[in-house]
Protein backbone atom coordinates (compact mmCIF):
# COMPACT_ATOMS: atom_id res chain seq x y z
CA UNK A 1 0.00 0.00 0.00
CA UNK A 2 2.90 2.22 -0.05
CA UNK A 3 2.23 5.11 -2.96
CA UNK A 4 5.34 5.23 -5.68
CA UNK A 5 7.97 7.79 -4.21
CA UNK A 6 7.20 6.71 -0.71
CA UNK A 7 4.88 9.53 0.45
CA UNK A 8 2.19 7.50 1.97
CA UNK A 9 3.42 4.44 4.05
CA UNK A 10 1.45 2.24 6.09
CA UNK A 11 1.09 2.76 10.23
CA UNK A 12 -0.95 0.63 12.93
CA UNK A 13 -4.19 2.33 12.32
CA UNK A 14 -3.65 4.23 9.25
CA UNK A 15 -0.69 5.69 7.05
CA UNK A 16 1.42 8.27 7.11
CA UNK A 17 1.87 11.30 4.53
CA UNK A 18 5.35 12.81 3.78
CA UNK A 19 4.67 16.76 3.11
CA UNK A 20 6.40 19.69 1.76
CA UNK A 21 4.63 22.80 3.26
CA UNK A 22 5.09 26.05 2.48
CA UNK A 23 3.89 28.70 4.78
CA UNK A 24 3.10 32.76 4.20
CA UNK A 25 1.86 31.59 0.73
CA UNK A 26 -0.59 34.09 -0.85
CA UNK A 27 -3.18 30.63 -1.64
CA UNK A 28 -3.61 27.30 0.29
CA UNK A 29 -4.09 24.03 -1.08
CA UNK A 30 -2.68 20.96 -2.37
CA UNK A 31 -0.34 21.70 -5.21
CA UNK A 32 0.67 17.85 -5.91
CA UNK A 33 3.84 15.95 -5.34
CA UNK A 34 6.96 17.41 -5.23
CA UNK A 35 10.27 15.57 -5.98
CA UNK A 36 12.73 15.20 -3.24
CA UNK A 37 16.88 15.87 -3.91
CA UNK A 38 17.81 12.19 -2.31
CA UNK A 39 14.60 10.62 -4.48
CA UNK A 40 11.26 9.69 -3.36
CA UNK A 41 8.60 12.91 -3.41
CA UNK A 42 6.27 14.80 -1.33
CA UNK A 43 3.08 15.90 -1.25
CA UNK A 44 3.45 19.97 -1.34
CA UNK A 45 0.81 22.04 0.68
CA UNK A 46 0.45 25.42 0.65
CA UNK A 47 -1.11 27.91 3.83
CA UNK A 48 -1.41 31.38 4.19
CA UNK A 49 -0.38 31.21 8.01
CA UNK A 50 3.13 32.05 9.12
CA UNK A 51 5.39 29.42 10.51
CA UNK A 52 4.83 31.16 14.46
CA UNK A 53 3.70 29.38 17.45
CA UNK A 54 2.57 26.15 15.57
CA UNK A 55 -0.13 28.53 13.33
CA UNK A 56 1.17 26.92 9.86
CA UNK A 57 0.84 23.51 11.21
CA UNK A 58 -2.85 23.68 12.65
CA UNK A 59 -3.68 25.29 9.22
CA UNK A 60 -1.93 22.44 7.86
CA UNK A 61 -4.05 19.87 9.43
CA UNK A 62 -6.96 21.88 8.81
CA UNK A 63 -6.33 21.87 5.37
CA UNK A 64 -6.31 18.23 5.40
CA UNK A 65 -8.55 17.18 7.11
CA UNK A 66 -11.07 20.20 5.17
CA UNK A 67 -9.63 17.90 1.52
CA UNK A 68 -9.99 14.77 2.73
CA UNK A 69 -13.09 14.89 4.53
CA UNK A 70 -11.66 13.97 7.88
CA UNK A 71 -11.70 15.15 11.30
CA UNK A 72 -8.83 17.22 12.63
CA UNK A 73 -8.62 14.98 15.62
CA UNK A 74 -7.85 11.78 12.83
CA UNK A 75 -4.70 13.76 11.45
CA UNK A 76 -1.42 14.19 13.87
CA UNK A 77 2.43 16.09 13.60
CA UNK A 78 4.63 13.25 13.88
CA UNK A 79 7.44 14.85 12.80
CA UNK A 80 8.59 18.38 11.46
CA UNK A 81 7.07 20.62 13.85
CA UNK A 82 9.67 23.76 13.01
CA UNK A 83 10.38 22.19 9.33
CA UNK A 84 9.02 22.66 6.18
CA UNK A 85 9.44 19.24 5.85
CA UNK A 86 6.84 17.34 7.78
CA UNK A 87 5.31 13.53 8.38
CA UNK A 88 1.95 13.70 9.55
CA UNK A 89 0.15 10.32 10.48
CA UNK A 90 -3.96 10.31 9.78
CA UNK A 91 -6.05 7.73 11.62
CA UNK A 92 -8.53 5.56 9.64
CA UNK A 93 -9.23 2.08 6.93
CA UNK A 94 -5.48 2.44 5.32
CA UNK A 95 -6.84 1.64 1.73
CA UNK A 96 -10.01 3.71 1.84
CA UNK A 97 -7.23 6.88 3.33
CA UNK A 98 -5.13 5.68 0.46
CA UNK A 99 -7.83 6.16 -2.41
CA UNK A 100 -8.58 9.74 -0.77
CA UNK A 101 -5.53 10.99 -0.78
CA UNK A 102 -4.19 9.95 -3.80
CA UNK A 103 -7.28 11.29 -5.69
CA UNK A 104 -6.78 14.47 -3.85
CA UNK A 105 -3.22 14.71 -6.13
CA UNK A 106 -4.36 13.62 -8.86
CA UNK A 107 -7.56 15.12 -9.99
CA UNK A 108 -11.31 14.93 -8.66
CA UNK A 109 -11.54 14.50 -4.66
CA UNK A 110 -14.00 11.91 -3.33
CA UNK A 111 -14.62 12.64 0.71
CA UNK A 112 -14.40 9.81 3.54
CA UNK A 113 -16.46 10.80 6.05
CA UNK A 114 -16.08 8.73 9.41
Amino acid sequence: MTAPGGWLRPIAGGITVALKVQPKSKRQGIEGLVPEAGGGARLKVRVKAPPDSGKANAAVIALLADAWGLRKSDIALIAGASDRNKLVGVKGEGEALLRVIEASVDGPKPVLRT
